[in-house]
């Protein structure tokens, strides 16, 4: 891969390494993925854009509005549920928003839905633990899957399962709407 520049060994490791996990090689994914860390212009790290509030907003309500459309309920999780119960806000250095539904209630047809809602592309085709999307204005929305596994939920992330105890969900008041999550 010498013959090519940093962006583009770092884009082909990108495809190594959704290869390296579809076939369940963690193993090599990790060294790529490593390799692609070290690699990583570091200024670009810093230049994560924070989402401005109100497009987040926007952007949430617009998914809130297909997913409700086509009777799915989907909850906030991780560093959108943290703001919600902590600041009951978006916290302010967050770069995303972060949702779960159930993988018993995903298909291709809410994939499309959500595609031809005609504000959401999808941005990382590669992904396997849900959808990516980018909303017109920007706004990036993680979609994590989540399943049931006998006593346990997961959901997946890069390269590993993240594990929780079963739980359930509840209302809760959040940028002047309602939205599920985690009831303990």
């Amino acid at each position: 891969m010498q013959n090519y520049s940093q962006q583009e060994q770092m884009i082909i490791r990108g495809y190594l390494i959704s290869a390296f996990k579809k076939n369940h090689d963690y193993t090599r994914a990790k060294e790529y993925i490593k390799k692609n860390i070290m690699d990583y212009p570091l200024e670009t790290v810093s230049k994560k854009n924070k989402m401005i509030k109100q497009d987040a907003i926007d952007a949430l309500r617009d998914i809130k509005k297909i997913f409700d459309n086509i009777g799915i309920n989907f909850f906030l999780v991780s560093g959108t549920f943290l703001g919600c119960i902590r600041d009951s806000d978006f916290i302010g250095y967050d770069y995303d928003i972060d949702i779960g539904i159930w993988s018993e209630d995903y298909s291709d047809k809410v994939k499309n839905e959500i595609l031809e809602y005609g504000v959401f592309i999808q941005y990382d085709l590669n992904w396997i633990g849900g959808l990516k999307l980018k909303h017109a204005n920007g706004v990036k929305i993680d979609v994590f899957l989540h399943f049931k596994e006998y006593d346990k939920i997961y959901h997946q992330g890069e390269v590993v399962k993240w594990y929780n105890t079963t739980f359930k969900l509840q209302k809760y008041n959040f940028i002047g709407d309602e939205y599920y999550g985690f009831k303990d």
